[in-house]
This record gives C-alpha cells, sequence and structure tokens, in this order.
C-alpha cells in the first residue's frame, strides 16, 4: 500500500502542464502505481478544462493565427526529436517498470546500462541534456546501507521495486519522498532484494561524517 505521495503544488504543477520534464516523468511514474493520485490529477484538469470552456473568448487574427501553428509545428518537431534521443522506446513496458518510465530507461535487465557508483550503488542516468535537474535510476543493493549524506538542494526519490528506510520512514513500491536542501539521512534497502528508484534532484549530494567529506572530491563534489 502507498502511504508517500507527491505534495498538492507537485500534481497541480504536472496537471497544468508547468512541471519540468523530468518532474513530469517523475509524477507520470508515481501516477502509474497510485490510483489515489490520478483522481487528485483528474480533479485538477477537469477543473482547469471547466476554468478555460468558461473563459470569454476574441477573435485573432489571421496572421497571427498562422505564425502560433508555425511555432506549435516547430515545438512538435523539437519534442519528437528529443524524445527519440533519450531512451529506447517500446509497446511494451520493462519488467516491473511503468510505462512512462519504461519509455526512457532502455532495456534495465541488461547489465551493461547500469554505472557503478561505488558503495553498493547502481544508476542509470537519465535525461542527461536537462540543465536544472539531475534524474537518473537508482539501484541499492539488498541489504546495503547508502553513506550517510546531505542535498544541495530539493530531491525527490520514488521507489520502484524493494523498499528501504531512512530516517523519514520506510519506503516501499510507489511511495515518493521528498529530502530538502540541508537535509541529511542514511537510507539502507530492506535484505533481501535490490531497490529500485527513480531519484530527481536540484544538485548533488555530498557526503557527511570524516569518511565522506575524504571522499567528496573523488565523486566530484
Amino acid at each position: 500500500m502507498i502511504t508517500h505521495h507527491p505534495n498538492d503544488a507537485l500534481l497541480l504543477d504536472y496537471a497544468s502542464g508547468a512541471a519540468s520534464e523530468p518532474m513530469s516523468l517523475l509524477i507520470a511514474t508515481h501516477l502509474a502505481l497510485c490510483p489515489s493520485c490520478r483522481r487528485k490529477v483528474a480533479d485538477y484538469e477537469a477543473i482547469g478544462g471547466a476554468f478555460v470552456s468558461n473563459c470569454g473568448s476574441e477573435k485573432i487574427s489571421r496572421e497571427l493565427k498562422s505564425e502560433t501553428l508555425a511555432s506549435l509545428d516547430d515545438f512538435l518537431d523539437v519534442e519528437t526529436c528529443h524524445d527519440t534521443s533519450i531512451g529506447t522506446r517500446s509497446d511494451e513496458p520493462k519488467a516491473g517498470i511503468p510505462q512512462p518510465l519504461s519509455d526512457y530507461c532502455g532495456e534495465v535487465d541488461n547489465k551493461d546500462v547500469w554505472q557503478w557508483a561505488g558503495f553498493g550503488i547502481k544508476k542509470i542516468p537519465l535525461l542527461e541534456i536537462h540543465d536544472k535537474f539531475e534524474c537518473y535510476m537508482l539501484a541499492i543493493r539488498g541489504g546495503k546501507k547508502v553513506p550517510s549524506h546531505d542535498h544541495g538542494g530539493s530531491e525527490w526519490t520514488l521507489v520502484l521495486d524493494g523498499a528501504f528506510t531512512d530516517e523519514a520512514g520506510h519506503f516501499s513500491r510507489g511511495d515518493m519522498v521528498e529530502m530538502r536542501e540541508g537535509e541529511e539521512h542514511q537510507p539502507m534497502a530492506d535484505a533481501g532484494k535490490d531497490c529500485i528508484c527513480l531519484v530527481v534532484a536540484e544538485a548533488p549530494v555530498s557526503l557527511t561524517g570524516s569518511v565522506g567529506r575524504f571522499l567528496n572530491p573523488f565523486i566530484g563534489n
């Protein structure tokens, strides 16, 4: 049972189309697993649709209409090129990976797509061209404790498989947790199964403690 959800502001941004691509991917993946948040987003979309339908309309010039449609054509061309460059598209979801994310992450069962990150952690970078957020899949070996670290900005983690426990509680499939700038934690994956997550972060983490601070220069922080 999912007990940890994105806040209403994130759901509203997603419903209105205001969310960035990494955040939209994160929320869409959570919605694929969470019926209660799907209902909330549907309600937000219905309210937005009603608001638009009640707005008055004004005539626009033929020139403005042509320019707007031409701009949309250019936008759609860019989006199409971008989509095909960030992952393997497939009609069928990968095992255990919800469809919104499945389109982005390629063959997750292929060991070669995972990058070793040390401390029993593996990563698959996603949306690497995005300049505001880091977005990646993270696998923590079952029973392994991630080094204690803090955050240079907000970080959102969605559990896709397995589970982990940290100072904020226990998180399993479909649960989403937000850590804010300056907050410190040390997640530990449940024993017996790797914990696989989707992570969106505003800034890299920094390891804490005497050993962690010594290692930060070697991991790029």
